[in-house]
């Protein structure tokens, strides 16, 4: 009910919600599960760059004063998002990936690229076969 509507209206853009298929139920917000995941890693990574970025601004101040305890500080404020970025990110990232990319969850346009390139190649393939056989052809025939 009340829930519903309020996921449809964050993470619904006033489209109707279409019913996830299997795979895609097992994640959280259903259907748009694997695109909100994929948000929040990036999220994660953007906002540990911008609280680095903020530590180090708020310590250049203090390198002035006392360089050392500055750069003890400096060294213990930086310690979680490093073992964050460092060893949970790349193990979610992994995960995301693996539970991502399985068949139920194949990408339509990159399948389509994927099957117009095959078909230039072909056709590409075909084109140089053609022009052999014809050039092979007016060969025999000039004989």
């Amino acid at each position: 009910g009340a829930l519903a509507a309020v996921h449809g209206k964050l993470f619904g853009r006033g489209q109707a919600p279409r019913r996830p298929n299997a795979h895609e139920a097992l994640f959280w917000f259903g259907a748009r599960g694997p695109a909100v995941m994929l948000h929040v890693v990036r999220t994660t990574l953007f906002l540990c760059a911008v609280y680095f970025a903020l530590i180090v601004v708020g310590f250049v101040h203090e390198f002035a004063t006392s360089s050392v305890n500055a750069l003890l500080l400096l060294l213990l404020s930086g310690i979680a998002p490093a073992v964050l970025m460092g060893y949970y990110l790349p193990q979610l990232i992994k995960l995301l990936i693996i539970s991502s990319s399985i068949e139920m969850m194949r990408n339509a346009h990159v399948l389509k690229n994927i099957e117009e390139s095959i078909r230039n190649r072909r056709r590409a393939f075909t084109a140089r076969l053609l022009s052999t056989v014809k050039a092979h052809a007016r060969r025999i025939l000039r004989r």
